[in-house]
């Protein structure tokens, strides 16, 4: 685990860890008397019990002491709170400003409605809210948990993350897609090319300054891993993103750009250098396969592996991103695998911090100091223009170090075909999402050409391709995951019961 020593922005209403700082008798007993019968309960409880209230209820809460006013003020109260009214907002083509808080873009937004004024409109030159600032004489209000959000929603990226850079590059004009196929595609090798993207009308027109109006009143996806995803504008998205301190911020993750903008459709191609996708041939049955991604630092994916098999490729009209992979048969650290039956080795759920910023600060040292990590990692940081390749089976955690939009398409060629195969028909590793209809392994099987499914019948034939299959890669990281979870103590947080779940964190502080 990482021993990374983090500074910190001081919280602006007092918040500090209870466990690192001496507090004095008079200062913890003003904090237990402004609880109340609040007090004894813990944070995380009482944060919970703050939870169930609706906006009225918390802003009632508030008023009610300062220690109260800390706790029912925290964002990720607030936050949910305004997104379960996204939806109704959406159907009434309501407009709204992210106001630099939650609690200030809820309240403002309540009020406007009693008034029945239209809400201020979505720009991207609005700056937070200045005049709901609350300026209050606080003691020091010691919560850990408190702490650890603030810390994770204010933390700096470390220079030392983006030191190691092991990824071949090549230049995208002098690869043919043969080349490509032999010495990248083939081998599972991951690589990233330059310049691709040299010619898109998006490389020219997505710019910083102009990308909400470039998309209008289209509506976007924009995603958080563990409660779903709530439309907006860009204009709106980017306004949020710019302002916002969250500690998960929403990322835009959108599989229905084109769908919803269909002349978006015209703003890039495909680079030559990638194969035609096989499951092109299943129409209207084709999973989600392309994506447009949109996020502040910070934001970013945990550690996975691309759906049914497939390999991927993610172009960054502007921005930068740090990626870490890891080949399928290395587990990477601070990521285990629960398994709900030792004899079923087809139900698995992935638990590993809850966000990719928690992901750093606690694990990636062991990259440096572990040699099966150090032996086996790739590193690298894409920059605008730049494409990334990512192999079939191979784990990989993203975080965009400043604000970024993407491309990416998933695809199955040739190559990764057998695998694909096999996971649909098997499900194993099961630590792989299965995406598309029930039938999609028959389904495919149906509509693929003779000379395509000879290819899979010619590559069964393939003696190292049993050094490949999914139930070698998973035997060896089930083996891998048992060693590791009987060496580390981790904390789970059981209320997601789906493939990924969230995993506590702990950190060390510098308060110098």
């Amino acid at each position: 685990m990482s021993d990374n020593v983090q500074e910190y922005h001081p919280h602006p209403l007092g918040v500090v860890p209870g466990g690192v700082v001496t507090h004095s008798t008079t200062i913890l007993q003003r904090v237990h008397d402004g609880l109340g019968a609040f007090a004894g309960l813990g944070d995380d409880l009482l944060l919970d019990i703050l939870s169930k209230l609706d906006a009225e209820s918390l802003a009632t809460m508030c008023l009610s002491s300062k220690p109260m006013y800390v706790f029912a003020s925290t964002e990720d109260l607030w936050r949910p709170l305004f997104l379960k009214e996204l939806g109704e907002i959406n159907k009434t083509k309501g407009k709204w400003t992210f106001l630099g808080d939650w609690k200030s873009t809820l309240i403002e937004l309540k009020l406007q409605q009693r008034r029945q004024i239209p809400h201020a409109e979505d720009g991207l030159t609005h700056s937070p809210h200045q005049s709901r600032a609350v300026s209050l004489s606080l003691p020091s209000i010691p919560s850990e948990t408190l702490f650890s959000q603030w810390l994770n929603s204010t933390a700096g990226i470390d220079e030392e993350w983006l030191k190691h850079d092991n990824v071949p590059r090549v230049e995208g004009a002098t690869l043919s897609a043969k080349q490509f196929a032999d010495a990248y595609e083939r081998p599972q090798k991951p690589v990233v090319i330059t310049g691709l993207a040299n010619e898109w009308r998006a490389k020219k027109t997505w710019t910083k300054e102009e990308l909400g109006e470039v998309f209008g009143t289209q509506l976007f996806d924009a995603f958080d891993e563990y409660s779903g995803s709530y439309k907006m504008t860009m204009k709106q998205y980017l306004c949020y993103a710019r302002h916002q301190r969250d500690e998960r911020p929403l990322y835009i993750f959108d599989p229905n750009y084109i769908e919803n903008g269909p002349t978006i459709a015209n703003s890039y191609a495909v680079p030559s250098v990638f194969p035609q996708c096989h499951l092109a041939v299943l129409g209207d049955k084709r999973p989600p396969w392309r994506w447009l991604l949109a996020g502040p630092a910070r934001t970013g994916t945990n550690f996975h592996v691309d759906p049914n098999h497939t390999a991927a490729w993610n172009t960054i009209i502007y921005g930068r991103k740090k990626w870490i992979l890891f080949p399928p048969s290395v587990l990477p650290p601070g990521v285990f695998l629960q398994f709900e039956n030792e004899e079923d080795a087809g139900t698995c759920a992935v638990d590993q911090p809850d966000n990719v910023m928690a992901w750093f600060m606690q694990w990636y040292d062991d990259i440096k100091h572990i040699p099966e990590y150090a032996n086996s990692v790739q590193e690298c940081v894409c920059e605008e223009g730049d494409t990334m390749f990512i192999p079939d089976g191979w784990w990989h955690l993203v975080l965009n170090l400043e604000e970024t939009v993407a491309i990416t398409h998933n695809f199955v060629s040739d190559n990764n075909l057998q695998r694909c195969l096999n996971f649909l028909d098997t499900g194993l590793p099961p630590f792989i999402n299965r995406a598309g209809p029930e039938d999609i392994n028959s389904l495919l099987r149906q509509r693929l050409s003779p000379t395509s499914l000879s290819t899979v019948t010619q590559s069964s034939n393939d003696p190292t391709l049993s050094q490949r299959q999914p139930q070698a890669m998973f035997s060896t990281k089930r083996k891998a995951n048992n060693a590791h979870n009987s060496n580390i103590n981790h904390q789970e947080d059981g209320s997601n019961s789906t493939k990924k779940k969230k995993q506590t964190t702990t950190f060390s502080f510098n308060f110098s």
